[in-house]
Parts: structure tokens; sequence; C-alpha cells
């Protein structure tokens, strides 16, 4: 059996990944991916960013899944938090949901990188200015990368939203009743 190999070299490219492997794009969510040995993916989660924010019960949604990625193997973990456009004014959920991350993922795995989308940009949490331009990357950058390229390429779709995975477009008149009559 032929697997091919996907070489992911920068954040981007697991950004652009991520909705490819959830099968939609994630709005006010936080993604949790598993880096096993020599880097290959693991499991890949998705929970409200509501949840993992939350000061009461986010610290045990994130030990949940702690749990989970070390029964997957994890070596590395990175957290990819998609919020919501807003005033921005208040507490802002990514910076909690990554407090409570790097709380439960320190013993386990050293920590966790995390990535925050959101806005029309997309940036590394923790480190200022150094990879990431002030106001952070857009997010056109991610439809020029190589993952996103071999995932169309390998005819995979994504939904605008979790909801649209079910959803069954309704069949025109004509094509109903050729069905009705056959």
């Amino acid at each position: 059996m032929r697997t091919d190999v996907l070489r992911l070299t920068e954040p981007r490219e697991l950004l652009a990944l991520v909705p490819h492997l959830l099968g939609f794009e994630p709005h006010a969510s936080a993604v949790v991916v598993s880096l096993r040995a020599r880097g290959r993916l693991g499991v890949v989660a998705r929970v409200d960013l509501a949840d993992l924010a939350d000061a009461r019960h986010g610290p045990q949604v994130a030990r949940s899944l702690a749990t989970h990625l070390d029964r997957d193997g994890a070596r590395r973990v990175v957290l990819v938090v998609y919020r919501e456009p807003g005033p921005g004014e208040g507490d802002d959920p990514a910076e909690h949901a990554a407090a409570h991350a790097a709380e439960a993922f320190d013993v386990p795995f050293g920590g966790v990188d995390v990535l925050v989308v959101g806005g029309g940009t997309f940036r590394c949490l923790d480190c200022g200015t150094t990879c990431c331009p002030d106001g952070g990357h857009p997010l056109g950058d991610l439809r020029s990368t190589r993952a996103g390229a071999e995932m169309v390429v390998a005819g995979s779709v994504v939904a605008a939203r979790r909801s649209d995975l079910g959803r069954v477009a309704a069949a025109a008149e004509p094509a109903r009743r050729a069905a009705a009559r056959a």
C-alpha cells in the first residue's frame, strides 16, 4: 500500500491543511493537532472555542484533549484558535484557550504552539514580531500553499461551516419529476 507524504514546512501549510482534515472551515473553534514521532500527523480534534476558553470548564476540556493526544502518541501539539471577528474589546477567548492548553499540555508535550486565525489574518500567538508582522499575515497567503494545492488535486472539498457537512441541496423541480416517474 502506497501512502503519499505531504511535508509541512511552515505554519501556513498546517493552517491550509486543517479545514481539509476537518471537512469544513472552523469558526469560533479550537483545533488541536497531534504530531507524533518524526513529525507524523496524528489526531486532529475540534472543540468550541468558548468551551476551551471558559474559566470554569476550560481547564478540564484542555486536560481531556491532552489525554486523547497522549494516548495517540503525540510528541508535539499545535493549537489553532479560530476566533470570530469582533470589536476586540474585553477578554480575548484565544488568550484564555491558549492558557488552558499551555497548562494542560506542558508536562506531556513540553507546551503547545498556538496559531490564531481571525479578522482576515493569522499569526503565531507567542512570536511577537519575530515571524509575524504587526497585525499578522493575510489569510490570502493560505491560498498559495503546497498543502492546499495537494488537497484540492486529491479532490478534497471543504464546507463553509460544520452545519453544511450533512446538508444535501434539493434537486431542481424537473429532476425531481423525472426521478418520481422512474
